[in-house]
C-alpha cells in the first residue's frame, strides 16, 4: 500500500528527475518518510514541501472528519468530486523506494536505474499544504507484498500533459529484505535501504 518511502536527494538521478532543482537547495535526505513527515512534491507549475496527510472533509462536504494518507484510485475514475479535486490539484511525489512489510520482514521495493513517481492529490490548509498518495488494486508482483499497491509512474512529463494515470508503465520493481530498524519511524539513516544481509558483514 505505500505507508513509508524514501527521498535522497544525494543521488544524481533524484537531483536531474524534478522540474524545479531550486526547491531541494534546503533539502534533506530522509529514508524513512511516514504520515505525518513533510516530502517533495510536485505539480504542473511548481515543486513544494508538503505534509503527509489528507483532510477529507471538502471532498465529503464536511460529512466526515476523516485524515488520511491514501486515496483509492477507483474514486477518483468514477466520483465526480474525486475526479474534480484530482484536475485541479493532481500532484507527483518522486521517490527512491518505499517499503512494504510481509509479515515481520520489512522489503525496500525501488528501482536500480531511475526515481519513481508515486501519484497524488494535494490540498493547501492553515497549516500549508498537505498530500495523499493513490492505490489500486496490485498486479501479481505487487500483490505479495499488499492488498493494495501504489499508482505510479516513471515520468513526470507526460503525467503532466493530460493528467492520466491509468495507463503507467511500472508493473515491476526491484527489492530485497532490509533492518526491522525500519519499524520506528524515527529512524532515519542509509542503513535502512541496505540490504539486510550486508548491515553487519565483518
Amino acid at each position: 500500500m505505500c505507508g513509508r518511502f524514501a527521498q535522497i536527494y544525494k543521488d544524481p538521478i533524484f537531483k536531474v528527475s524534478i522540474p524545479d532543482n531550486q526547491i531541494c537547495i534546503n533539502f534533506e535526505n530522509n529514508y524513512n518518510i511516514s504520515p505525518g513527515k513533510k516530502a517533495l512534491v510536485i505539480t504542473k507549475e511548481r515543486s513544494f514541501f508538503a505534509t503527509w496527510n489528507y483532510d477529507f472533509t471538502e471532498i465529503t462536504n464536511g460529512h466526515t472528519n476523516h485524515i488520511g494518507f491514501n486515496i483509492r484510485s477507483e474514486n477518483i475514475l468514477i466520483k465526480s468530486i474525486y475526479k474534480k479535486m484530482f484536475q485541479a490539484k493532481s500532484c507527483l511525489v518522486p521517490i527512491n523506494g518505499y517499503y512494504e512489510w510481509c509479515g515481520k520482514q520489512p522489503y525496500y521495493i525501488h528501482d536500480k536505474n531511475k526515481i519513481i513517481y508515486l501519484v497524488g492529490l494535494y490540498q493547501e490548509t492553515d497549516n500549508g499544504f498537505c498530500f495523499a498518495t493513490l492505490t489500486k488494486e496490485p498486479n501479481l508482483f505487487f500483490k505479495k507484498f499488499h492488498l493494495r499497491q501504489p499508482v505510479f509512474l516513471d515520468n513526470y512529463s507526460m503525467f503532466f500533459k493530460n493528467n492520466n494515470f491509468e495507463n503507467e508503465s511500472i508493473t515491476k520493481l526491484d527489492f530485497h529484505e532490509v533492518s526491522d530498524l525500519v519499524n520506528s519511524v524515527n529512524e532515519n539513516s542509509p542503513l535502512l535501504i541496505e540490504k539486510k544481509e550486508t548491515l553487519f558483514d565483518w
